[in-house]
């Protein structure tokens, strides 16, 4: 999502997908006819790349085999230059409220973790969150779910955490996987 930075608004998306078959990738966009001209497109644009060519890139993707809308929610939260948790959310389609289950969970852990003083603790505090957001959905939206899975990454090293179907894949820069979690179901 493409948002004011004063206030959260919502101003756009972007989103960027990879073409494995020529090794690139097109970026993707759309903002409200409000906000033309005003740069926040290329601003978006450039942080977008900067993290899909040497950093980090979350990719989601809407069954094409489905006519229901996507209910992928993600964050990054930057803590400093060497710390940060990226995540994705996953909401359980033909559940209710699978886009609503994934906001939440995203949001409990955004806050969560946001609450930490010191970087220290933030696996606990990842951990915690993974706990209040399975509380949270339970009470807010009965009977909808989501899957779950968040990536520490802390001075060069990464942690991954991840509840239900949803994979974490690391590749170096060469595409050789590094790391790849083994999802919580058959269908992963």
């Amino acid at each position: 999502a493409i948002t004011a930075r004063s206030n959260g608004e919502l101003l756009g998306g972007i989103r960027l997908v990879p073409n494995t078959d020529f090794n690139s990738a097109e970026l993707g966009f759309w903002i409200g006819r409000p906000h033309w001209r005003n740069g926040y497109t290329l601003e978006a644009a450039k942080e977008v790349i900067d993290f899909a060519f040497g950093k980090a890139v979350v990719y989601t993707n809407k069954s094409p085999a489905k006519d229901t809308p996507n209910e992928d929610s993600v964050s990054l939260i930057e803590l400093d230059d060497k710390t940060a948790v990226f995540m994705v959310a996953d909401g359980l389609g033909g559940q209710p409220d699978g886009d609503a289950a994934s906001k939440i969970g995203i949001n409990t852990i955004e806050t969560t973790v946001s609450q930490v003083p010191d970087h220290a603790n933030l696996r606990d505090a990842i951990l915690d969150g993974l706990e209040k957001a399975n509380k949270n959905i339970q009470h807010k939206t009965p009977g909808a779910a989501t899957t779950l899975l968040a990536v520490e990454y802390q001075n060069g090293t990464i942690r991954p955490y991840h509840v239900g179907d949803s994979m974490v894949l690391v590749t170096g820069q060469r595409g050789k996987i590094k790391l790849q979690s083994v999802p919580h179901s058959p269908v992963g």
